[in-house]
């Protein structure tokens, strides 16, 4: 996986979207 912390930090704004996508 890359950007993994990158998407953590848009997790706080986007958890629905970001949720599933670094479960999968």
């Amino acid at each position: 996986m890359v950007g993994t912390a990158k998407q953590k930090r848009q997790t706080r704004k986007k958890k629905s979207f970001t949720f599933p996508f670094i479960q999968a």
